[in-house]
């Protein structure tokens, strides 16, 4: 479809009918980057007012706004077949989500919703979790960088202690800090839902890991999580890995460009050897701030450590561990950048990759600028079903 912001020649005509004529074939449709505006917002509430075979909507950066959701919401405060929804990049802010948590009020086939990159604040986050405290479907909420704070942070973690369905909460460039990440982990200590979360560059310090740490100790559910790109020290690390050491569940930690120096790695080293749950594990890093004792310290946990089978790199890999994982037979895949690890997983995949190794290249894009788009792109292709698209 055309670059163009009016209607007519941004949403072809055949697409306006296939939707009008509830196409069964037409089950995915994405229409990124098209400037498509209010305008195109209002065609397409159009043509989706009487279909009911969509299920996925992907609108990424069409800077739609308020107004753009209103027009969707009339479709949308009816709909019962769509389960993902994707409105990232459009210049919604806090009165656009009250519109939007209005119309998916009651909505229970609506899974993940996405909302990355807008101007989300506090006071949308509080209408979000009231919708999640409601009659709700949502496995998958993503709030990546918008402008929520602690209190907006509080709200969710009020949600998360009613709520039943949601598995994966993203608040990766939210600046909750350490009063946000203490109202979350609270949170944690009652749900028993949540699987994924993501708080990297949430301005998360070594008070904040500290009671994520006691929370996760007695933990069974969460089995992902992001702390990378905060200011943990070794303070922090001491606690994240002490409380760690209660927990069975979790297989993937993200703890890249975090401000450990030798004792914080000496810590992460300790805790290797004795987890016997983690599959993956980032620790990228420009400055490692450790000499050859630690480097070999942490070498030897990698060696002994039965469980692992993911390490990701970036910055510079010290001799010491490239040889451990050169020679480590129970590692399937390790990377030293992003660009790599796309191309070890795609050469290892089978022709469908896993949800999980596509969540994991998306979200390390968005921070490493060494992959370029065209092999994300890609990668994503060989893990997608047909999308009616561009």
């Amino acid at each position: 479809l055309p670059h163009t912001n009016t209607p007519d020649s941004t949403m072809d005509a055949k697409w306006q009918e296939r939707l009008r004529a509830n196409d069964p074939t037409l089950t995915h449709l994405r229409l990124c980057n098209k400037n498509i505006r209010v305008s195109g917002a209002h065609w397409l509430a159009d043509g989706l007012r009487l279909n009911i075979s969509l299920k996925s909507l992907d609108l990424t950066g069409n800077n739609i706004g308020n107004e753009g959701v209103r027009c969707l919401s009339s479709w949308l405060r009816g709909n019962t077949t769509l389960k993902q929804l994707n409105l990232g990049r459009n210049n919604i802010r806090d009165a656009g989500v009250g519109v939007l948590a209005d119309a998916l009020w009651g909505n229970t086939t609506l899974e993940e919703l996405n909302l990355v990159n807008n101007k989300i604040g506090d006071e949308g986050a509080g209408l979000l979790a009231d919708l999640l405290l409601g009659p709700t479907a949502l496995k998958r909420l993503l709030l990546t960088q918008n402008n929520i704070v602690s209190v907006g942070a509080g709200r969710l973690a009020d949600a998360l202690r009613g709520n039943t369905t949601l598995k994966s909460l993203y608040l990766t460039g939210n600046a909750i800090g350490d009063e946000g990440a203490r109202l979350l982990a609270d949170a944690l200590r009652g749900n028993t839902t949540l699987e994924r979360l993501n708080l990297q560059f949430t301005r998360l310090g070594d008070e904040g890991t500290r009671v994520l740490a006691d929370a996760l100790r007695g933990n069974t559910v969460l089995t992902r999580l992001w702390l990378g790109k905060n200011k943990i020290g070794d303070k922090g690390a001491e606690r994240l890995f002490d409380g760690l050491k209660g927990n069975t569940t979790l297989k993937f930690l993200d703890i890249s460009w975090v401000q450990f120096s030798a004792e914080g790695w000496a810590q992460l080293a300790d805790w290797l050897q004795y987890n016997t749950t983690l599959t993956f594990l980032g620790i990228s890093n420009h400055d490692w701030r450790f000499g050859d004792e630690e480097a070999e310290r942490l070498a030897d946990a990698l060696r002994s450590n039965t469980t692992l089978l993911d390490v990701y790199f970036s910055g510079k890999v010290l001799p010491q561990l490239q040889e451990i994982l050169d020679r480590n037979a129970g590692l399937k895949r390790y990377a030293v950048n992003c660009r790599q690890m796309v191309f070890v997983w795609c050469a290892q995949a089978s022709s469908h990759l896993p949800v999980e190794v596509i969540e994991l290249i998306v979200e390390q894009s968005v921070w490493d600028h060494q992959l370029l788009p065209r092999e994300l792109h890609s990668f994503l292709s060989a893990g997608e079903h047909e999308h009616a698209s561009d």
